[in-house]
């Protein structure tokens, strides 16, 4: 059915939603070819709501139609439905929010912030944070939809007036609202200060007795319109607004740009679920809000057809955790979002309207671990290492594997030195050094895990580590020399190659270490079934594990491990006073804790002169043989 409005329409038979319907000018019917109108969903059932709405969408579609005659825009209808959408989301969270306030009577907080405005009394001159405040809001949406815009143009300017006289109307409604004790009639006095404002004819019903009590000014005062930029922005920016601020002081920090885009996701993660609201508007019910519909979402739901291409309210509209196959995120998936989001708080309640960090307890606590064993037995490492298995999917892998020198080498490398994959995936040669020993005559080798730059990679590309206790030079275990890291190594160099593994290749997603991450994970481990075991998980990382648990119960110094692994020291001797422990003491004192029983590393022995020189499938099999 048709409602008062002409504009506001719903139809009971088939949804709960009003809708918004915008007439096209009968100038503009050929433009838009042959469309006399269109309509789009306000995504409220709430008539007060859904009504103000809609004059705003009218407000902002006779604009556009104007800027269109001027040939200042050129849009399409899906153009103007875009902008609209994206005041529809904002309106109604925003009215969701005022209602949040007014029904808990936070009053004294919105008294405080008028009694600023008011006293501020003395402007002689335009705002210019407010002109820019408007600039952008408009600007963003031509932006995010492809448009270009008129910043210069006459129209441009005159839709900045407007929008900040809309906004002044809404706060003083906002006041209103919040103050009387009846809210009837306050609706149809906004409408009736737009029509006088704007000249609009919009149908307004007779005032009652309780509408004559409201006082509006009608006089227009344009610095009094600039004076209240303290109320409009009373309620924060956006979160989208406030976002890139954020991620660009982040980036200038010592963070890594794998780190910096995490937390940029995360943000919009928060934001497709709870929506783009102001950021003091995060309460600790829209953390709550967020958690619930977080645990909701499908787990790895990138990867499952039926839910490619939709966005997050359109997964949740489908009600995926009612499936009996559904797989929810994980709580410690949660937590790490939510600890990412406190910190994106802190940093807000510094620098934006947020004074409290509703996210600082949000963390569920006391999450029972599942998890039991981190690390490999000597058993599985013995069957990981099996070499009639390994070589052959490995080094002699009959098929295309451009990667098969990295597949043998690193996962060798990690079980013998803790080092994390991305750590030994983005070596160089020259990381691998030799050098005299610090008490006796003779020199052995030593792996340099750094992030020092180089000519050879892409500033994106080049070595990156952990945290500074990453840096750490140790020695070359024997059963990497028994395996003939060394002799790799040196036919490298004579080849003229800059990298350990000049053929695996930087993947956006994954680093250095991507390709063989995956060849790992994805094909090695299950081949064995050592994959998705119960309680257990079994990754690239398990080697760190391992290695660490094979120094501990074999009697390693906890400081020479801690060194070896590359942690960092709790005690402030051993940092800030003291130097890095030398190669040759962690040579001396470290490498004969780690050894595997079952493990013969001989059997593991290949020829590489021969492998560069004709690695040939038949020469290939000989080898294994």
């Amino acid at each position: 059915m048709i409602l008062k409005h002409d504009f506001l329409i719903k139809d009971a038979r088939f949804t709960t939603s009003y809708h918004f319907r915008s007439i096209i000018p009968k100038d503009l019917i050929d433009y838009f070819n042959g469309r006399t109108s269109f309509t789009i969903s306000l995504r409220t059932g709430i008539y007060r709501d859904a009504r103000s709405i809609s004059f705003l969408l009218y407000y902002i579609t006779q604009s556009i139609f104007e800027q269109i005659r001027m040939g200042e825009l050129d849009l399409d209808i899906d153009g103007i439905k875009e902008i609209l959408k994206v005041e529809i989301g904002r309106s109604v969270k925003h009215s969701q929010y005022i209602k949040f306030d007014s029904q808990y009577s936070d009053i004294k907080k919105y008294e405080s912030l008028l009694k600023n405005a008011i006293e501020k009394k003395n402007f002689d001159k335009e705002d210019q944070s407010l002109i820019e405040k408007v600039d952008a809001r408009i600007e963003q949406h031509m932006k995010n939809l492809g448009y270009k815009s008129t910043k210069k143009s006459l129209q441009f300017k005159q839709l900045r007036a407007q929008f900040i006289e809309l906004w002044y109307l809404r706060h003083e409604l906002k006041q209103e609202l919040l103050e009387s004790k009846e809210g009837s009639g306050i609706d149809e006095m906004f409408f009736q200060k737009c029509n006088e404002k704007f000249n609009m004819d919009l149908p307004v019903s007779p005032p009652s007795s309780t509408v004559q009590t409201v006082k509006i000014s009608t006089a227009e005062k344009p610095k009094e319109i600039i004076e209240t930029r303290e109320q409009i922005e009373s309620y924060g920016e956006l979160i989208s607004e406030v976002k890139p601020k954020f991620i660009q002081f982040w980036s200038r920090r010592d963070n890594k740009p794998k780190t910096v885009l995490i937390y940029k996701t995360t943000i919009k993660h928060f934001i497709d679920i709870i929506g783009d609201i102001p950021i003091d508007a995060i309460t600790s019910k829209t953390v709550f809000e967020y958690k619930e519909k977080f645990l909701q979402i499908p787990n790895r739901r990138e990867q499952n057809p039926k839910y490619a291409g939709k966005t997050i309210a359109e997964i949740l509209e489908m009600n995926p955790s009612e499936l009996e196959e559904f797989e929810s995120r994980g709580m410690h998936t949660l937590n790490q979002s939510l600890r990412r989001l406190s910190t994106f708080a802190n940093w807000c309640c510094g620098n934006t309207a947020m004074t409290q960090n509703p996210f600082a307890n949000a963390t569920e606590k006391n999450l029972k671990k599942t998890v039991t064993e981190k690390n490999w037995t000597d058993a599985e490492v013995s069957r990981l290492f099996e070499p009639k298995v390994f070589l052959s999917s490995s080094i002699f892998f009959n098929g295309n594997q451009p990667n098969r020198h990295c597949n043998f080498l690193v996962p060798l490398i990690m079980l013998f030195t803790g080092a994390r994959v991305n750590e030994v995936c983005q070596l160089h040669i020259s990381d691998i050094e030799r050098v005299r020993h610090k008490e006796k005559n003779d020199y052995f080798w030593i792996i340099d895990f750094n992030s020092n730059e180089c000519d050879c990679c892409p500033p994106e590309h080049r070595k990156s580590i952990k945290n500074k206790s990453s840096h750490r030079r140790i020695p070359l275990h024997p059963s990497l020399l028994e395996v003939g890291l060394i002799r790799y190594r040196n036919i490298l160099e004579k080849k003229g190659e800059t990298r350990l593994f000049p053929k695996n290749n930087f993947q956006t997603k994954g680093g250095w270490s991507s390709s063989f991450s995956h060849w790992w994970n994805v094909t090695y481990l299950p081949k064995l079934g050592l994959k998705n075991l119960k309680n257990r998980k079994t990754d690239t990382h398990t080697f760190r594990h391992t290695c660490l648990n094979k120094m501990k119960q074999n009697g390693a110094e906890e400081g020479l491990a801690m060194e070896y692994a590359g942690h960092h020291h709790s005690n402030m001797t051993f940092t800030t006073y003291s130097d890095r422990y030398d190669p040759s003491i962690l040579k001396d004192r470290i490498l004969d804790k780690i050894h595997f029983k079952g493990l013969d590393v001989r059997k593991l022995n290949v020829n590489w002169s021969q492998i560069f020189k004709n690695p040939t499938k038949d020469q290939l099999g000989r080898e294994v043989e």
